[in-house]
Formats: C-alpha cells, sequence, structure tokens
C-alpha cells in the first residue's frame, strides 16, 4: 500500500537482530513481571524463511525466559504448510491461523500467486485437508478473512461452517479519509455497515457455536468495556512490532496510510521496549479517549467503538485525530447489536440509551 519500505528491509531476522530482540523481551518480562505473552510471526508469509529459521528464534527467546511465560504462534497463508512443517509445528507447540477470505471467487481476488494470474485457493484447501488428518489440527487457532463487501455476508459465513470453522476472524479492509476503503463511494454510504448487520445476525442467529472473533469482542465491550483486539475499544493496546531489521513499531499496520508512518526511530539493537513505551506514537494508543476525534468523544458507543482502528483514521489534513473513515458503519452495527442484545436479554430496550 502506501509505504513500500519494506522492499528495502532485509528478508530474514540476522542472528543479531534475533539475540537483540531475544534480550529485550527477557528485559520485558524482568522488569514487568507479565505472567504470559504471546509471540507471534507474521508477515509477508513467515514461512518464506523456512520453519527452521522460526523455531531458531523461538528457542533463542525461550533461552532466556522463563519456562511457560511465552506462547508461539504464526498466521500464515497456508501454502507452505507440508506434512514436514506441521511436524515441526506440533513438536515446537507453534499455533498457527490461516488467512483465507472465503470461497474461490472470493479469496482469489486478491490472494494470488505473483504475477497476479493464479489464485491460491485450491492450494489452500489441500493443505486444509492435510491439516485435517494431522495432530496440528490442535494447534490451528482459525481463519482470518477480509471482507469483502460485495459477497453476501451469510454466504460467507455458510462457506466457512462447510469447511468445519469454529473460530473465525473478519477484517474490514485498510482505507482511510484520502484513500477510500474498496467499495465505498463515499464514507457516509453505510455499505459496510448494512453488510456487518447481515454478518452479525447470520452469526447469532445460525451460527453462535462459531467464535467469530469481532463480534464476539463487540459483545464484550458492551458487556465488560474490555476489548481484546486493536481495533475496538478504549483499552490500552498491547501490540508491538519488530521488523526484520530489528526497528521497532508500535503498529505496523499504520503503513497503509504513508510512507514512514510506522517509523519511529528506535530499533532492539539499542532500545528497549520500555523506551518504545514512552514514544509519543506509541504512548497515544494509551490514552483512550483523550486520543479521539471530538465527533467520537460525543458520541454514546464511544467505548465500544473506540474511534474505529487507527489507520482507517488518517488523513493529510487531520492526521489521526478523525473519526474512522467507517464511522457511519461501525456506529450502526453498534446501535443494532446495543438494540438486539437488549431486547434479548428481556429488557426491550438498547444496553445503551442516547
Amino acid at each position: 500500500m502506501a509505504d513500500q519500505s519494506w522492499r528495502q528491509k532485509p528478508g530474514l531476522m540476522s542472528p543479531q537482530v534475533v539475540n537483540a530482540l531475544a534480550t529485550r523481551i527477557q528485559e520485558h518480562v524482568a522488569t514487568h513481571q507479565p505472567a504470559k505473552i504471546d509471540i507471534v510471526f507474521h508477515g509477508g508469509e513467515p514461512l518464506l524463511g523456512g520453519v527452521s529459521y522460526l523455531v531458531d528464534i523461538k528457542k533463542a527467546i525461550e533461552e532466556v525466559l522463563p519456562a511457560g511465560v511465552a506462547s508461539f504462534g504464526m498466521q500464515t497463508n497456508g501454502l507452505l504448510l507440508s506434512t514436514s512443517v506441521l511436524d515441526t509445528l506440533v513438536t515446537e507447540k507453534i499455533g498457527f491461523g490461516i488467512s483465507l477470505d472465503g470461497p474461490r471467487q472470493v479469496n482469489d481476488l486478491h490472494r494470488v500467486y505473483r504475477g497476479g494470474r493464479r489464485g491460491s485457493y485450491d492450494r489452500v484447501i489441500g493443505a486444509l485437508a492435510n491439516i485435517a488428518k494431522h495432530p496440528a489440527k490442535e494447534l490451528f487457532s482459525g481463519y482470518l478473512a477480509v471482507i469483502q463487501v460485495d459477497y453476501p455476508p451469510e454466504a460467507l459465513i455458510e462457506y466457512f461452517v462447510s469447511i468445519g470453522t469454529e473460530r473465525l476472524d473478519l477484517l474490514l479492509p485498510h482505507g482511510d479519509w484520502d484513500v477510500l476503503p474498496p467499495g465505498m463511494a463515499y464514507p457516509e454510504e453505510g455499505r459496510y455497515g448494512r453488510w456487518l448487520i447481515e454478518a452479525f445476525d447470520c452469526w447469532f442467529d445460525r451460527f453462535p457455536n462459531i467464535r467469530l472473533r469481532f463480534f464476539s469482542d463487540l459483545l464484550k465491550l458492551f458487556f465488560s468495556g474490555q476489548n481484546v483486539v486493536e481495533s475496538l475499544g478504549l483499552g490500552a493496546k498491547s501490540i508491538v512490532v519488530v521488523e526484520t531489521d530489528g526497528a521497532i513499531e508500535g503498529l505496523d499496520t499504520l503503513r497503509a496510510v504513508k510512507e514512514g508512518a510506522t517509523n519511529i526511530g528506535l530499533n532492539v539493537l539499542a532500545n528497549s521496549f520500555d523506551e518504545a513505551l514512552s514514544h509519543p506514537a506509541v504512548l497515544s494508543r494509551y490514552l483512550g479517549e483523550d486520543a479521539l476525534a471530538p465527533l467520537c468523544r460525543q458520541c454514546q458507543y464511544m467505548n465500544v467503538c473506540g474511534g474505529g482502528y487507527l489507520p482507517h483514521r488518517y488523513s493529510r489534513s487531520l492526521g489521526y485525530l478523525n473519526a474512522s473513515v467507517y464511522c457511519k458503519d461501525l456506529f450502526d452495527l453498534c446501535r443494532h447489536v446495543a438494540n438486539r442484545i437488549g431486547k434479548e436479554i428481556g429488557h426491550g430496550a438498547p444496553i445503551l440509551s442516547n
């Protein structure tokens, strides 16, 4: 998207960067004593480096941490999940999720091989068949699907049910006030909101046994005010990203909005995670309501929506001091869910009133 600096970065972390990363994690654990931290290999495609490369990083981190503190996972497109790779994931206890946008006609719109002439769907389905017969299926954390607003939400959920899905997450495609998301003619159109409402009702009425994270986390926010994901709620955002060259980033998806948006000038070779936390670009993610646009601070769903995902708030004129470009969509969804759940629990009125 907007930031192409990845082209100048190394494909893999050097041993020097891996060792520095492990040291920084050890420092953080020693200082803050968390009961548990989650370490996720993400990309790009992490398996392009080979599964042994990921194991080497895992072992370097485990060597300096108390036993049981760290869990390890991976987000993959599934194309390289061979039997030998699955064997290694089982041995090393590395969980994994698979990025799959839906049936062939949906997935292959964007998930294509180099050159763009052939989609990845058939090979991913082959990998899924392999996983179903392998002990690694116990490590499978579910699917991550980017919403294609032209495809009916009920059909999408039915598809994932048909392939035996137990856990699914839906992502809104990236876009902002300068470059609108795909399929959005103008921000007040509400098209994504209608899609999300239909998807919520389908899930709630027909498939509540599936953990659909976007909606289950939305419900948690309505009932407890506690958020789990970056894209919803006002709670502290607990993710930090380390690039292959050791650069520390607060939120890597800001690459979608402009060149250099993730660059805070820190690197695990020279800086700690506490230094990153004190950087204004990272610290702003902990400010809650104080970091939101005035419109958001007047909204009855502020604690649930949280202003929307940070990359979706951007404009050249105001930076991140906007409501989400999905503001109308998220408001409509929150209002629908509030009314729907309010009636379900017998109040006959919304959970949150005006």
